[in-house]
């Protein structure tokens, strides 16, 4: 049996719960080593073509809050144009 803390948790159950946490911190690094390694590939074989579809994303973000600043509206058929364009550069 385990000896009592102040708040009467028993120490075994305290370290269930920080190895549990351990574990949980183990496993979020493992993803984030992975999610760069993947990064890193996508940067490699495909770089240029995501410079461009990067390029189409950030300027029609821009567009869009312009005109939501200046209190306006898109123009009409401007999403439907900015997905067409967005698709073909991700076509490559």
């Amino acid at each position: 049996m385990g000896n009592k803390n102040d708040e009467g948790c028993c120490c075994n159950e305290q370290e269930d719960d920080f190895g549990g946490m351990m574990v949980e911190v183990a496993e979020d690094a493992w993803t984030a080593v992975v999610q760069r390694k993947i990064e890193a590939m996508l940067e490699k074989s495909d770089g240029k073509r995501l410079d461009n579809v990067a390029k189409i994303i950030l300027e029609h973000t821009r567009e869009a809050w312009r005109m939501e600043m200046s209190g306006k509206e898109m123009p009409k058929g401007a999403a439907e144009a900015f997905e067409k364009k967005l698709m073909a550069a991700m076509k490559g």
